[in-house]
């Protein structure tokens, strides 16, 4: 009982630090549902805990719950003064959308589908603790540390040197980790794994949400369970790896992009911006991947007027300034961008772009991921098929920037192994192909989605 108390108080704290930022940050802007925005505040919360606690780190205090709450106070204030002013004005949140009926038979399927794998992945990951490989060697280990310490020792790099438990990786995963230690006041190889399911069920609200405001409630919950039912998906909700958690900062960092694109409001490439940061804090595929949308927002931003232009111009610059901190740190710090996948340095990238040969390789082991039921469903092949039939329409209005985020993705990643160093290139291609389509499949279900929307289609 004291366990679950412990950890009910903090999930509390996380969700409140959340949406205290939220609030802040969305000041008097309703842009969000309310499920919508409860989800977002898991995430963000609990990845800015993280960056509170690499402050704490820095400024050598100690993790403790008295610390972990007090440096949110002035947010939590901030909030409900913001709460007290908008009381009665709806400008918390943006109001649900009535569609006027009941739930049809596919709809309650839907429903019940998704209800069903959800506690499945919860009771999935809270039967077992933490035993996955990559998940204790990389991850569990320096939260551990990090725990024990009550800090990140100033030398755990050399500690933990050693390139399987990969010390160049950002620390959002073992410093959450460390804080559900924390709370619970010992170490706790299971109920430390509820981090997950709840980023699997948040990544599920968000994409619902996003999907209802392009299309109608019955294509949004299909696209829903699509998603939720994908076995590689929600696998990675019980194993403890990080690439779920960037899966969920990425596409919900380019979902509120795209819909920036298409309404303009300031406030969704702020929050853009904001989950574009906790996915470079989460792994160093999020500066792959934030690039990305900062590819997208210049080539739209040419064709707006002034200031949008100015805003466009801002996102990319901040994202940037982000990224560049991240590495100059890393620099200082004496690590690599990435370990043992791309142990080149920028002047030896474009010598190792000759490595043609690969190409069959990658390429092969990518329809081995995309015709693979066991672990994808039917979801690459349904994507493949509908964008050969439907090459014209993947490069007009909405489905653009989708379609060129997805292929700008696959081509970065190509192109990754293309210059990794040549030991064990094999092996490598063929262990992290499953994780890097993983990073971004929640945009394939979203373009899946929007070409569903154009064809007027209803279930």
């Amino acid at each position: 009982m004291t366990n679950i108390i412990r950890l009910s108080a903090w999930f509390i704290v996380v969700m409140a630090s959340g949406w205290s930022i939220l609030t802040i940050v969305l000041y008097r802007r309703p842009i969000l549902f309310l499920p919508e925005k409860l989800a977002l505040s898991y995430c963000v919360g609990l990845g800015f805990m993280t960056i509170e606690m690499a402050l704490l780190s820095f400024f050598k205090i100690p993790f403790t719950i008295a610390a972990m709450v007090f440096a949110w106070l002035p947010f939590f204030i901030a909030a409900m003064a913001i709460g007290y002013i908008s009381k009665g004005m709806g400008l918390l949140h943006r109001k649900a959308e009535d569609d006027g009926n009941r739930f049809s038979l596919p709809e309650r399927f839907f429903i019940f589908g998704i209800i069903f794998e959800v506690g499945y992945a919860l009771f999935r990951a809270l039967i077992k603790p933490l035993e996955a490989y990559d998940a204790i060697a990389i991850y569990a280990l320096k939260a551990k540390a990090f725990y024990l310490a009550s800090s990140i020792p100033h030398d755990f790099l050399k500690v933990l040197g050693d390139p399987i438990s990969h010390p160049e990786y950002p620390l959002l995963l073992p410093l959450a980790e460390s804080s559900v230690y924390v709370f619970l006041g010992y170490l706790n190889d299971l109920s430390v794994k509820i981090i997950f399911p709840l980023y699997y069920i948040a990544g599920l609200v968000v994409l619902y949400f996003v999907v209802r405001r392009f299309a109608v409630r019955s294509a949004a919950l299909l696209f829903t369970f699509l998603l939720a039912t994908i076995p590689h998906f929600n696998e990675h909700a019980t194993i403890g790896y990080a690439d779920l958690l960037l899966a969920v900062y990425y596409s919900a960092s380019f979902f509120y992009l795209l819909i920036w694109i298409r309404e303009r409001k300031a406030a969704f490439l702020i929050l853009s911006f904001l989950l574009s940061a906790l996915c470079i804090w989460t792994k160093t595929e999020g500066i792959l991947l934030t690039s990305v949308n900062m590819t997208i927002a210049f080539i739209y931003i040419l064709r707006f007027k002034k200031d949008d232009l100015r805003r466009g111009i801002i996102y990319i610059a901040a994202n940037a300034a982000l990224i560049s901190v991240f590495l100059v740190t890393k620099r200082l710090l004496g690590l690599q961008v990435h370990g043992n996948i791309v142990g080149l340095n920028l002047s030896e990238w474009f010598g190792s772009m000759m490595n043609i040969k690969r190409i069959p390789f990658v390429l092969y082991e990518f329809q081995i991921q995309f015709f693979g039921p066991k672990k994808w469903n039917i979801i690459w092949i349904i994507f493949i098929v509908a964008f050969l039939f439907n090459f014209r329409k993947a490069f007009m209005e909405t489905l653009r920037p989708v379609t060129l985020a997805i292929l700008c993705i696959l081509g970065a990643y190509t192109f990754v192994y293309l210059i990794a160093p040549q030991e064990a290139i094999e092996w490598q291609i063929s262990k992290t192909t499953g994780r890097f389509l993983l990073h971004f499949l929640p945009v394939v279900v979203l373009w899946l989605a929007l070409l569903f929307r154009d064809k007027d289609t209803e279930v």
